[in-house]
């Protein structure tokens, strides 16, 4: 009886994973939403500005001896953090698209955070990255929950940007 239950809770528990970790990574070939999608510029000098109701990311992606280097800068708003200013989980993907955008790739860029810590004034990311060939365009996509200042009433907050159809 006991080995059953272990069994159905393992099943249980991958099949939950697996659902968040598929909301999160596109199929290769999904086609971004157009007005989502920004072009692709690798600059040593130029920061962009992708933004959200719930968040501001000033990022960019520089030329560093044959590879890539992503820094992003993360701010979550107000209106969010105020009422919910502990993060539970977030998670952020680079999406890179080709000129039709489909999804060649989808790349991890979450910045450091504490599990069930104050949301900091901003969380910064710095990566290397290898940038697929024939990518022309990036979307990105995130899903995060947080928490009121008293996390055990179970007041919580879901964020998300999921550009793909």
């Amino acid at each position: 009886m006991k080995t059953k239950f272990i069994c159905w809770l393992f099943c249980w528990l991958a099949l939950v994973t697996a659902g968040c970790s598929g909301y999160l990574v596109p199929e290769q070939g999904s086609v971004a939403d157009p007005e989502k999608r920004i072009v692709l510029t690798v600059d040593s000098e130029t920061e962009q500005v992708y933004q959200t109701p719930e968040l501001k990311l000033v990022y960019s992606l520089r030329e560093n001896e044959g590879s890539y280097e992503y820094r992003g800068r993360l701010h979550f708003d107000r209106s969010l953090t105020d009422s919910f200013p502990i993060i539970k989980n977030f998670f952020l993907k680079l999406n890179f698209l080709d000129e039709e955008g489909r999804v060649l790739a989808t790349l991890d860029v979450t910045p450091f955070y504490s599990v069930r810590g104050q949301v900091m004034h901003s969380l910064e990311k710095r990566k290397t990255l290898a940038i697929p060939a024939g990518s022309t365009q990036i979307t990105f996509s995130y899903y995060g929950i947080f928490v009121g200042d008293v996390p055990h009433i179970g007041e919580e907050w879901q964020i998300f940007e999921f550009p793909f159809h």
